[in-house]
């Protein structure tokens, strides 16, 4: 029997399935990866040196980036809506749309996007490096337990990491709408404070 040529409805069809078992083999690979993470991190022998040493490389290392992107962020937020809410008279108010806008949506965002940006393009490559050069074949070999080693430290990091750059994510863009209403639109810091601890409530803090 010929294979189906292009163009064909059949052929159209071949490539319509070979396109859903790719996706279902990747599927099933990080399937089976998730759970043996799992597994591993309440193993025996948890590596507690590779942990400090991802959660500085993640955590600490992305301060800048985070507090950068967020405290401009918070400015311009402040910004822009105090300018919209002078035509109404509610200009004071500025901190009640920020600190929810910051703490709900944007300050969780922008500090997943910044560490996914930073720090997920180099864990890739360094873990694909080592399976190139055959040092995850080394470490199998000397009946250690790679993802116990590799990949259980990266996903602890991560885990502990996303939460503290989150709150520092938050506070430094509330700050940054703060000095934008004080220098800008004359509002006191003490006043735009009490606005924003008014209008944001442990509910929106903890859906961020």
């Amino acid at each position: 029997m010929s294979a189906p040529t292009r163009g064909s409805p059949l052929s159209g069809l071949t490539r319509l399935g070979a396109a859903c078992l790719e996706i279902a083999e990747r599927l099933g690979d990080f399937s089976r990866l998730t759970l043996q993470t799992f597994s591993s991190s309440f193993g025996r022998h948890f590596p507690f040196r590779a942990l400090l040493e991802q959660f500085e490389a993640i955590a600490v290392r992305s301060l800048p980036i985070v507090a950068v992107t967020t405290f401009f962020t918070g400015m311009v937020l402040a910004l822009q809506t105090a300018f919209a809410l002078s035509r109404f008279g509610a200009k004071p108010y500025v901190g009640s749309i920020v600190g929810l806008a910051i703490v709900r949506e944007l300050g969780p965002v922008l500090a997943a996007l910044m560490v996914g940006g930073r720090v997920g393009a180099g864990i890739t490559s360094e873990l694909g490096s080592m399976v190139v050069t055959e040092q995850v074949d080394a470490i199998r070999a000397m009946g250690a337990d790679p993802i116990q080693k590799l990949v259980v430290p990266r996903v602890v990091a991560t885990t502990l990491a996303l939460p503290l750059l989150t709150f520092f994510a938050i506070s430094l863009g509330v700050l940054g709408g703060g000095i934008i209403a004080k220098t800008q639109y004359s509002i006191s810091f003490f006043f735009y404070m009490q606005t924003v601890l008014t209008a944001v409530t442990l509910p929106d803090f903890f859906s961020g």
